[in-house]
């Protein structure tokens, strides 16, 4: 029976059966004839098995590629980054909101460019001044470039500027760090209402404490001259407006000066400007505004 048993006889040929049950008996053949059917089948569910397992139909192909695509886009999108870049005309004031929640406020005549990457919150500020109200994301630090300096946060709000001649940090709420490019890796960490400035060299100044709602101003339309030199309150103002003030008085440039006034109103500090120091407007033109001493 074991032998019948291996037999290899498809159990559909009746024949060969028949036959054998004429060699042996038919109980032997019998049971070998109902192994074979059992191995017969075993065999097709083997075969469909493999055959269902290897089978690519076009609606799986196109999952596969689908879901092949999604995790090589996911890859690309933690370290290739999306650059983004907002600028303001002379007078603007703009308000962005970025893909993660982040609000900026540009000033006038600025320029940012934003790099985001799914491991990383790159931003650099090209020109003018800024203002950062950062989403928290600790997996993904906030970074602002300003010149030779860098500014980190998580979840803060703070102004950057990146002027010609003035570059700085002023921190309204939360904590940040400031790295300078000074050797020795210079960096300051500040508390709401300190600032600090970035100096030519690269090299940070000490935090000093400022005066919060007078550094928001501009954010309002106003700029707010707090005991500055009329060569910085000069360049404050014309900063705003595409006709300068010129004050043709060298001996005045360190004068001190205050006010507050309504962003680009020109004709309201050149009022102002000869009224405090006795001057006179000497030439006017689209371009720049001309004070000098009277007579």
């Amino acid at each position: 029976m074991n032998r019948g048993r291996k037999l290899a006889i498809d159990p559909q040929h009746d024949s060969v059966w028949e036959a054998l049950e004429g060699l042996r008996s038919s109980a032997v053949v019998s049971e070998a004839r109902a192994f074979a059917s059992e191995e017969a089948l075993r065999q097709q569910r083997r075969r469909r098995f493999w055959s269902n397992l290897f089978a690519f139909s076009p609606a799986r192909l196109a999952t596969a590629t689908a879901c092949a695509a999604a995790f090589a886009g996911a890859g690309w999108w933690l370290t290739t980054p999306t650059i983004v870049e907002y600028a303001t005309r002379i007078g603007e004031i703009r308000s962005e909101t970025l893909a993660d929640g982040t609000k900026v406020i540009l000033d006038t005549d600025s320029r940012i460019r934003i790099a985001y990457t799914g491991k990383a919150r790159d931003l650099e500020l090209l020109q003018g001044q800024a203002h950062f109200d950062v989403t928290h994301d600790a997996a993904r630090p906030f970074q602002v470039t300003f010149g030779r300096g860098t500014v980190t946060a998580i979840g803060t709000s703070f102004d950057v500027t990146a002027f010609a001649n003035s570059k700085m940090v002023t921190l309204l709420g939360g904590r940040v760090v400031v790295e300078g490019a000074a050797g020795g890796g210079a960096r300051a960490y500040l508390s709401p209402g300190q600032r600090v400035t970035l100096r030519p060299d690269g090299r940070l100044t000490p935090p000093s404490m400022v005066d919060s709602e007078s550094v928001s101003s501009w954010q309002r339309g106003r700029i707010d001259l707090a005991d500055l030199t009329l060569d910085e309150a000069l360049a404050q103002v014309n900063r705003y407006s595409t006709t300068k003030i010129v004050v043709r008085e060298p001996s005045l440039a360190q004068s001190r000066v205050s006010g507050i006034f309504r962003a680009g109103d020109v004709d309201a500090v050149t009022a102002a400007l000869c009224a405090y120091f006795d001057l006179k407007v000497v030439r006017r033109t689209p371009e720049a505004i001309i004070i000098a001493k009277s007579g």
